[in-house]
């Protein structure tokens, strides 16, 4: 994942805590696990000047946002790194369906975590 999903997780989370859907206790655990996974379980991209390229690209090519566009083309980076090693699988997660079929037509495997109870 790209170095700015912790910038989108945190605002998600924030905007929860603000319309009280989420309790400040509750905020706090998930940021807390948030931020080990990050440190952890995922592969972090760092947001280059190659990255911020290929993410113009993209939003010249497909109506994105700039973030979706960033996270995309992090995405695009290390599926072309993952290539050689065809025993792991990148699946582009998002809920949002437009990114999603782009996604899908740049050859990427989706899922959309809206679609589990």
């Amino acid at each position: 994942m790209s170095q700015i999903t912790w910038v989108e997780v945190h605002s998600a989370f924030a905007r929860r805590l603000r319309d009280r859907s989420l309790s400040a206790e509750r905020f706090d655990l998930i940021v807390q696990k948030v931020r080990e996974d990050f440190e952890n379980e995922y592969r972090v991209i760092d947001v280059d000047r190659t990255l911020v390229e290929t993410a113009g690209e993209l939003v010249m090519q497909h109506p994105l946002r700039a973030y979706d566009a960033v996270q995309l083309a992090a995405a695009l980076r290390v599926q072309s790194v993952l290539t050689s090693m065809p025993e792991t699988q990148l699946i582009f997660v998002s809920a949002d369906n437009r990114l999603l079929d782009i996604a899908q037509s740049a050859g990427l495997a989706i899922d959309n975590p809206n679609n589990y109870p």
